[in-house]
């Protein structure tokens, strides 16, 4: 069983043109494992999810679902499969009605979905709040009334109500404060080990990759630009991009000088021509201008790829130019 996204394109309509979003993005998750997708802000991760979950309508490519394509399902069919991918929002504060009690909102998408009969729902609100660490008596609660951690647990219980295969969190911890961020991470590779669930983590937060991803891909300007496990993009990148990141996380990458990216990310309404990130890359030459590169192994017999003409480490001289 896996997720696959193949050539996923958004363009979203401007005035001024089509803004380029994401441009041909080709991602693999399976159950049981997490993908982190990663990238400073604009980078294109949410749009991203979004098209994934069809939450948005991609402009174009494919989310096979054991080989059934989700951008192709119609509105019945769907409904169904909406059952094995489910979302968690960045706000926990928003993204939860301030109107319904925590056992409403937990129980919705089994109303919604026709499961069991009430008690059995009822039931099933009990389960999954004990599931998430939270006490049965919160059921009866207003989100006023609980934590951003604790809303947040909330909203990872309602994401898993339907049994989902897969969980989309969009930038699920980013609103909350270390301590329980910590927290909601713990639980999340808890819930994982228990329960076999995929899911795809969208996050700017180095730290928090480090701490929960089997597998990273690195955006930037609305391409995937690097990915590979853990441990070979964090350990050992090989994109100048993912290695100015690391530079700026402290902890993660021993580095003797930081490397500071020059000018600002393109925009994405008028793409520059070739390699994306040429403009502020202390490594750009004449090719990088002419021709786009693609994703391609870096290593013979490895997982890790990067859309770079010359990967590698950058030399001093190349991290302070």
């Amino acid at each position: 069983m896996m997720l696959e996204v193949t050539g996923l394109r958004h363009e979203f309509a401007t005035p001024r043109g089509p803004l380029h979003a994401v441009r041909g993005v080709d991602l693999r998750v399976r159950p049981g494992e997490t993908l982190a997708i990663v990238g400073e802000s604009g980078s294109g991760k949410s749009t991203t999810a979004r098209a994934i979950a069809r939450l948005i309508e991609p402009t174009d490519g494919s989310v096979l679902l054991d080989g059934e394509d989700l951008l192709k399902a119609n509105n019945r069919r769907m409904f169904d499969l909406r059952r094995r991918i489910q979302f968690v929002f960045q706000d926990p504060y928003s993204s939860l009605d301030p109107r319904r009690t925590i056992r409403q909102a937990i129980r919705e998408p089994l109303d919604v979905h026709r499961v069991g009969t009430r008690r059995e729902r009822d039931q099933k609100v009990a389960e999954l709040l004990q599931l998430v660490g939270l006490s049965t008596e919160y059921q009866h609660s207003l989100p006023s009334a609980l934590s951003g951690g604790q809303r947040q647990r909330v909203a990872i219980a309602r994401a898993l109500a339907l049994e989902p295969e897969f969980v989309i969190c969009d930038e699920a911890v980013s609103a909350l404060d270390v301590s329980i961020q910590a927290q909601v991470l713990n639980l999340i590779r808890d819930l994982q080990e228990r329960l076999g669930v995929g899911f795809i983590f969208i996050t700017h937060d180095l730290a928090v990759v480090s701490e929960i991803a089997d597998y990273v891909a690195v955006m930037y300007l609305g391409r995937v630009v690097e990915t590979g496990t853990r441990e070979e993009v964090l350990g050992n990148p090989q994109h100048p991009y993912t290695q100015a990141l690391l530079s700026a996380a402290p902890g993660l990458r021993s580095l003797t000088e930081r490397i500071v990216l020059q000018g600002e990310s393109p925009s994405a309404l008028n793409p520059p021509s070739g390699c994306a990130f040429r403009l502020r890359c202390p490594r750009a030459q004449g090719l990088c201008e002419r021709d786009d590169p693609v994703l391609a192994p870096v290593w013979t017999g490895g997982t890790q790829l990067a859309a770079c003409h010359f990967p590698g480490e950058l030399t001093l001289e190349e991290r302070t130019r």
